[in-house]
């Protein structure tokens, strides 16, 4: 669909700058446009130039970004893009141009296979979608409407086959088609604590370029929420099952909203009416359609629509089993179609949909037709040849000339995004009160029962009198449990969300940075009020800052584990089962139970006494209380100091465990690193 042209044209011999802001000649509303994007030059009436002026999301000449600041010739048949927004040569003109124009889809032989048998879930898809157009895509289950779906917005690759936007590669050239196309999936992929605007802003904080200054973004959530009549609700958290919020038609109509915001041209929803009533698959369908009538292509998978649902469509996809294609056509024409291939009576068509599901399934068809018949039927049929051949992108694409040199495009930046996701770590940290009050609540109650265990001494006499070993145990253990604890939950349990933004600019080290330094404040203000607990009771003798930074130094490095660990579990309820199994270890290789270093170690503790934090971290309290310069460490023959050395622990090692320590976070965090960038993007 091409813009929408308001005054005069550009006659030889000019030139005008298009981009986003008021202050350009040809202003495109849309965030994937910068302010000032590209200086185009009429030389004649057939030679033209353009200039990429440093724009963040490119300019595209027949599928190659330009380099910045190239003055680089375009003939009128070339496709020239500004991001992924088309620009028609022939009819560009000054003023305003309209945003959010669909693309012309050409599916063509689309398979998919999975698993080491290779089974085809998607077997040669083909169809054709113009600008403007709303597609259905139906059929029993196990025809693989997801499974195409989800190649289609190029989250699978396909085992075969080529998707075109616009006669161009969607494969070939994901980088320039990545913003144009929107993929809504089945769940609600949000933040339950947020409310519908904040998840709005975040989500093309993080998306969108750092030009598009915070008041202009709200401006654009404002637009997008009208757009889906969810401004009423702007305020109102999403809400989970604890916490009530959106109902079930908001939540689906936020997940459109996500994408919408981007100004797609592709959008591609999966079953986003499954969990809904009647009237709200209707009415969400009602403003799918409208979208469409924007000039945008859109297409969804279904169940079972009702009548007037069906109708709003301009395509139907059918597809057997195995991901078959039996049908691709107007949906006015279901019933003809399948009544003169099927044994079932034309008097049970009252719902076209529910006649043709009812056809396709082997066990409901009286005929038991299989799904390679319905292919091959349909590709000898006419309607094949009228609804997808004959509309097939005409245009011809000529090679990218060498002045337009492929380069990679510039990446979101890696601390404007940790802000942002460290900001929004934050909100939702704070929203979940209950659970920010038990771990706030965990410091003070181990301390107060350290007080009442070693604030007196009760030790027995024949061991060690004044034994400080143990609180010094305890409270190193306690910032092991605190970092691990607090944040085993916190990938997995955004799995989805993650998948999700990793589809747009999200980069895994800015995510995995916001939730180091979130979790790190939490765990520090853990740390620091059990030692306010502690320190004017017990009678520490170390230096200020050991006494301080050792706690938070294994707190911090146990966290890291705790992030691995939610890196690589599959649910938050193993994440749980899982801290356990790292914690328990730790307590008996860290020296307090029996020697791990020394003559009386076995060689296996030693060895994996090297991979608990906490060895380290209670070995560094050991140097620091009983150093040198204190009353502890200069009794040199008392019995506290002997039974001290047989753990293991040297008096000048201090730095190395410290080192150790930092160099276990670091080995962790780049482990669960390396988990989140293989994890799948969806």
């Amino acid at each position: 669909m091409s813009p929408t042209v308001s005054r005069g044209s550009l006659a030889p011999g000019s030139s005008l700058v298009v981009g986003r802001d008021a202050a350009a000649n040809i202003v495109l509303d849309t965030p994937n446009v910068s302010r000032l994007h590209a200086l185009i030059e009429r030389a004649s009436l057939e030679h033209w130039f353009v200039t990429d002026l440093g724009s963040r999301n490119g300019t595209w000449l027949n599928g190659h970004r330009l380099e910045a600041k190239e003055r680089t010739a375009v003939l009128p048949d070339d496709d020239l893009r500004l991001g992924p927004h088309p620009i028609d040569l022939s009819r560009l003109a000054l003023g305003v141009h309209a945003a959010g124009s669909g693309v012309h889809l050409d599916v063509r032989g689309l398979s998919r296979s999975v698993g080491r048998a290779n089974h085809r879930v998607v077997d040669q898809v083909g169809f054709t979608a113009v600008p403007g157009e709303m597609v259905a895509i139906m059929g029993p289950s196990g025809a693989g409407k997801t499974s195409l779906l989800s190649t289609l917005a190029g989250s699978t690759p396909p085992s075969s086959g080529h998707v075109l936007l616009d006669g161009l590669s969607f494969y070939k050239h994901h980088e320039l088609f990545r913003r144009a196309v929107g993929y809504v999936p089945q769940e609600d992929v949000m933040h339950r604590s947020l409310t519908a605007e904040e998840v709005l802003f975040f989500q093309g904080r993080l998306s969108f370029p750092p030009e598009i200054t915070d008041d202009e973004l709200r401006a654009r959530v404002a637009r997008t929420l009208d757009r889906l009549e969810l401004d009423e609700v702007a305020d109102q958290i999403v809400g989970d099952e604890v916490r009530r919020g959106l109902s079930g038609g908001q939540r689906k109509r936020l997940n459109v909203a996500m994408e919408l915001l981007g100004e797609p041209a592709l959008l591609l929803l999966d079953e986003p009416t499954s969990g809904l009533d009647a009237r709200a698959a209707m009415g969400l369908i009602r403003q799918c359609r409208r979208l469409a009538a924007e000039g945008r292509t859109v297409l969804m998978t279904l169940h079972q629509p009702r009548v007037e649902a069906f109708a709003l469509f301009d395509k139907v996809l059918l597809l057997a089993k195995g991901g078959k294609v039996a049908y691709f056509g107007p949906p006015g024409g279901v019933a003809d179609y399948f009544a003169t291939r099927t044994n079932l009576p034309a008097s049970t068509a009252v719902n076209p949909a529910d006649y043709a599901l009812d056809a396709l399934d082997p066990d409901e068809a009286k005929h038991r037709r299989s799904p390679s018949e319905w292919q091959q039927d349909y590709r000898r049929s006419k309607d094949r040849e009228g609804n997808v051949t004959a509309r097939r992108w005409a245009k011809s694409r000529k090679d990218a000339r060498k002045q337009a040199r492929e380069r990679k495009p510039p990446k979101a930046g890696f601390l404007r995004q940790t802000a942002v996701l460290v900001r929004r770590q934050v909100r939702l940290t704070l929203r979940d009160r209950y659970g920010l009050a038990v771990q706030l609540a965990q410091a003070p109650i181990i301390g107060v029962l350290s007080v009442l265990l070693f604030g007196r001494a009760r030790f027995d006499p024949r061991f060690f009198k004044d034994d400080i070993t143990p609180a010094l145990f305890v409270l190193v253990a306690a910032a092991v449990w605190f970092g691990c604890n607090n944040v085993c939950r916190e990938i997995v349990g955004d799995r989805a969300v993650l998948a999700r933004e990793r589809r747009g600019a999200l980069r895994p080290t800015a995510y995995l940075a916001s939730k180091v330094v979130v979790g790190g404040v939490l765990v520090a203000a853990q740390v620091l009020a059990l030692l306010a607990v502690l320190v004017p009771v017990l009678d520490l003798q170390g230096a200020g800052w050991a006494l301080v930074g050792v706690p938070l130094l294994a707190g911090w490095c146990s966290m890291t584990m705790g992030l691995l660990i939610s890196a690589v579990a599959r649910t938050e309820v193993h994440a749980i089962g899982l801290v356990p199994l790292v914690i328990l270890p730790q307590i008996m290789l860290s020296g307090v139970l029996l020697p791990v270093t020394g003559e009386r170690a076995s060689a296996a503790s030693s060895l994996l006494s090297n991979l608990a934090p906490l060895r380290w971290a209670y070995g560094a309290m050991l140097q620091t209380e009983f150093a040198a310069e204190t009353a502890r460490g200069m009794a040199t023959r008392s019995p506290i100091v002997t039974f001290w050395s047989r753990v293991g622990f040297a008096t000048d090692q201090l730095s190395v465990n410290l080192l150790v320590l930092v160099g276990l976070s670091v080995v962790c965090v780049v482990c669960a690193w390396a988990v989140i960038r293989r994890s799948p993007v969806r």
